[in-house]
């Protein structure tokens, strides 16, 4: 009966202090060792103290407990450091989807480009300075890690801002679920944008009839075709799939249904040759459905493709690699060249439909191309932006 009395007067301290500490015999003689209870359970893992001192233990245990603790539940659950970063932007990602519940939703792009960064450039930086924990990243530690992209990756700050902005997602998610105590990404100032070059654009007058003709290089065309003449976001060109070249009233359309924003979503015209070529592409890829036409995945990037495509119309006419750099006209330069041809010709509010842009809300439902009398005013302003990109590139 004693020895009942006595178990549970020691089972009642163990309760009231939160954990127990054994003695258990090393090479150097008893080292002590930390076991933790919760919720009237014993948490069956312990912890070495790193002493032979009775109090020295106590303190470890009082001091480390919800430290260690969490460290446990989160290594049970897949929350550690390393784990979180290399699965955070990984395709399905279960943090992705509370993200987007929560309002934050990646394009497919977008959600590789960050993957890609954090796991091929994050994660090195952190491993080669011996980080182990959430807790050992410092506002300082981070802020020297902009000072590597900056100075030794090379990178301009708008875009060192735009990756730590992605890093400071996952912090947020983190400190959101509870897996860190303190969201240290906060205390983090972006870096001051460099002044910027103006982005150059061919003239009007560069191009008269550059569509006219094929071109030997049929991939290069269509690029150079889509953005010069169509106006679209090379995300957009990207995205593209055979199913989404339609026709409607003998008008041909894209039908953009993935874009950077709400407003992007949209068809475009375009002119009768370019819809030929495509045609003629599709079929000599075998393409069908949802098949993407350009990138060699779902998701997948088109950036070499374009700068070469570019680099190809240029030399068309008459210009080299360093021309371009000179003048900072890039294929991306298409899209301004769109804008400034269907300005030219006093288009009118329809350009902004056509580029995606936001409009005002009469605007949007004057052509609103899922009602009958909005698609009539969207087919008569597309048959003139035909026109207009006819006579501009076509002839």
């Amino acid at each position: 009966m004693r020895r009942v009395l006595d178990l549970c007067v020691n089972f009642s301290f163990i309760m009231r202090q939160e954990y127990s500490i054994v003695a258990r015999r090393g090479k150097k003689g008893n080292v002590y060792y930390v076991r933790f209870f919760r919720d009237s359970k014993m948490i069956p893992s312990q912890w070495s103290a790193r002493t032979q001192d009775f109090r020295e233990a106590e303190v470890f245990a009082k001091t480390n407990k919800d430290r260690l603790l969490a460290r446990y539940f989160h290594r049970k659950e897949g929350k550690t450091l390393y784990r979180v970063l290399k699965h955070y932007y990984s395709k399905n990602s279960s943090f992705l989807m509370v993200d987007a519940a929560r309002g934050r939703k990646l394009s497919e792009s977008s959600r590789q480009i960050l993957h890609g960064f954090v796991v091929n450039t994050f994660v090195p930086f952190l491993q080669s300075r011996g980080v182990k924990e959430f807790d050992e990243i410092t506002p300082p530690l981070v802020c020297r890690f902009q000072n590597y992209l900056l100075m030794e990756k090379k990178l301009l700050p708008q875009s060192i801002n735009r990756q730590i902005g992605g890093i400071k997602a996952i912090f947020s998610h983190m400190f959101m679920t509870g897996v860190i105590q303190r969201n240290i990404m906060k205390d983090i100032t972006p870096l001051r944008p460099t002044k910027t070059r103006i982005r150059g654009c061919f003239s009007l007058e560069d191009l008269p009839g550059i569509f006219k003709a094929p071109w030997e290089d049929r991939g290069s065309f269509l690029l150079c075709a889509l953005i010069y003449s169509a106006g679209l976001r090379n995300s957009e060109i990207q995205n593209l799939a055979a199913n989404d070249i339609i026709t409607k009233d003998g008008v041909h359309f894209l039908n953009i249904s993935k874009s950077k924003t709400d407003s992007g979503v949209r068809i475009i015209p375009i002119h009768p040759k370019l819809r030929e070529a495509l045609n003629e592409w599709v079929l000599e890829n075998g393409l069908s459905g949802g098949d993407i036409l350009f990138a060699k995945s779902a998701g997948g990037r088109i950036y070499k493709d374009a700068k070469n495509a570019h680099i190809f119309m240029a030399s068309r006419l008459g210009k080299d690699a360093s021309e371009l750099e000179k003048s900072n006209i890039t294929f991306y330069s298409g899209r301004h060249f769109y804008k400034t041809m269907l300005n030219f010709h006093n288009l009118g509010d329809i350009e902004e439909l056509f580029m995606g842009h936001k409009v005002n809300r009469k605007v949007s439902e004057r052509y609103n191309h899922k009602d009958k009398r909005g698609e009539k005013a969207l087919l008569a302003e597309a048959r003139k932006a035909i026109e207009i990109i006819d006579a501009t590139l076509f002839r």
